[in-house]
Order: structure tokens, then C-alpha cells, then sequence
């Protein structure tokens, strides 16, 4: 096998043929496994060891190193497709396959001068600088899961007197998301009217964020809670209206809540997220 990883970045497929048969090798992917902290040590000054700081984890940087081979002498107009993939400004998906159990991505972009020789008509070897300004790794696959508001309907009371009796049927008002990783993973929640004050709260830790506006039939709004924005109908920033804690999907299984001060049967919030890695 003349490729060590399979991926895909911005139409790009390394690791295979594409329709137009160039031969895309990728010798590898270097960074795809470290990440690096922000962390330091600050000596002490009269006694051992030192003083810590708060640790998070540092942007990711990633190289992509290969070669392409061409069956027509247009090795350069290859070139240029690869250079046309490459996501300069806004992050977008390197999806990496066959490397873990699970395929994997990460959000990435230009970093530094692509390096590209070319070899012959036919050949030419590059070296991509990239960087994640989230280095975490995510599921290639995106989950979701939908609740409605809790409701209670059905069931008898007095003066009916026993062994008569119906029971009632209870909506719980919560979804579940279930984080195969083994990193913390923050979720987008959509949450659609006609609703008002809606609460979304993490069951375990009793987390909540609050939805200070009305939203009306036929519109949603977009919460994102990796970057705290908060988006009526994708366009109009409600960021304003939003307080309380934007929580995280811990490994393994994560109840939400979804509630309203007032009920309404069509009101409900669509759970989004992926697993998430180190």
C-alpha cells in the first residue's frame, strides 16, 4: 500500500484515485496523534517546585506530507486543486479513516506556506501546514437526539373508585446523548417555537441554560456551546438573551432536560454533538 492514512479535506480524497485519475499517496499525517498544554511552572523563589498555572489544551498543528501522480502531464493543474482545497479563514473538516476504531476529524485550516515541488509532468510531492484551533478529535459521525416539552395527558380521579383505573401517559421532556469518547464534548441544541424561557439542563451536575425570549411558531434558535453563540433562525445573534452555564456531553451518558414555564405541544430541542477525543 503506497499510503499509510486515508483522508479527506475540501473534496480532496489522499490515500486513493479520484475521478479525474490522479493518484493521491499520503505518507502521513504528522501531529494527528500529540496534543500539546498550555500549561507552565513557575519556579518558587525560596522554596522546591513552583507555582502552576491553568492547563488547557494548546491549538493542534498538522502536516500533511505526500505525492500525487498523474496518468496526463497536468501535474500543475493538480496542484492547483489541492491548493483550492486547503480552507484558508474559516475551519473546515479534516476527516481521517482507518487510523482508530472510529473514523475521526478535526477542524482545521491554512498554516504557514504549503511546500510543493514538482517532480515530473506526471509527479509532484507536497507538505501541508494546518492547524486546529480546536485540537480535540471528533466522530465523523453527527449524532442527534430530539425531546419535546414534558406533558402529562390520560388517567382517572375520584369519584371513580377502585379496581377501575387508566393510567396516564407522561412525556419526560428529556433527550439523551451518549459521548463514546473520552474527552468532555460540547453539543448544539436547536430549540424550536412556539416557546418561552426555555431551560436546557444537564441532568447530572443540575446545570442550566437559560433562553430568555419568546420564540414563535416557525422559528428556532441555534445554540453553540463550544463557542457560546446563540443564532435565531441561523442569522440573527439572540447571544444577548442567553444566561446560565453552557455545559458539556461528559464521556459516556448525558440526560438533558428541556422545560418551559408554559406549555406548548410542538415546542421542542433537537441535541446535536459528536464524540470526542483526545
Amino acid at each position: 500500500m503506497l499510503s499509510t492514512y486515508r483522508a479527506s479535506l475540501g473534496g480532496v480524497n489522499f490515500g486513493q484515485d479520484d475521478d479525474k485519475g490522479s493518484l493521491w499517496i499520503l505518507y502521513g499525517i504528522d501531529g494527528w496523534h500529540s496534543l500539546a498544554s498550555t500549561g507552565e511552572v513557575t519556579p518558587r523563589t525560596a522554596r522546591n517546585g513552583g507555582w502552576r498555572n491553568r492547563a488547557h489544551y494548546a491549538p493542534k498543528g498538522l502536516t500533511l506530507r505526500g505525492s500525487v501522480i498523474t496518468t496526463l502531464p497536468n501535474v500543475g493543474d493538480v496542484i492547483d486543486q489541492l491548493a483550492a482545497a486547503i480552507p484558508l479563514d474559516v475551519p473546515e473538516p479534516l476527516t481521517v479513516y482507518g487510523v482508530n476504531a472510529d473514523d475521526r476529524l478535526m477542524f482545521v485550516r491554512q498554516e504557514g506556506t504549503p511546500d510543493v515541488s514538482i517532480v515530473s509532468p506526471y509527479e509532484a510531492l507536497y507538505s501541508i501546514g494546518l492547524v486546529a484551533p480546536d485540537p480535540l478529535k471528533y466522530g465523523a459521525i453527527e449524532k442527534v437526539a430530539s425531546t419535546n416539552l414534558p406533558s402529562s395527558t390520560g388517567g382517572l380521579t375520584a369519584p371513580f373508585t377502585v379496581p377501575l383505573s387508566v393510567d396516564s401517559v407522561t412525556i419526560s421532556g428529556t433527550a439523551t446523548g451518549e459521548n463514546n469518547g473520552n474527552l468532555p464534548s460540547p453539543p448544539r441544541v436547536i430549540v424550536y417555537g412556539p416557546v418561552t424561557d426555555a431551560r436546557l439542563t444537564n441532568v447530572a451536575t443540575g446545570e442550566t441554560l437559560l433562553i430568555n425570549l419568546t420564540i414563535e411558531e416557525g422559528e428556532y434558535v441555534d445554540l453553540d456551546f463550544a463557542t457560546h453563540t446563540a443564532y435565531l433562525n441561523g442569522t440573527a445573534s439572540r447571544r444577548g438573551y442567553i444566561s446560565g452555564a453552557w455545559f458539556t456531553l461528559q464521556p459516556g451518558v448525558t440526560e438533558i432536560a428541556f422545560n418551559s414555564p408554559t406549555y406548548s405541544a410542538t415546542a421542542s430541542a433537537q441535541i446535536v454533538w459528536r464524540d470526542a477525543w483526545k
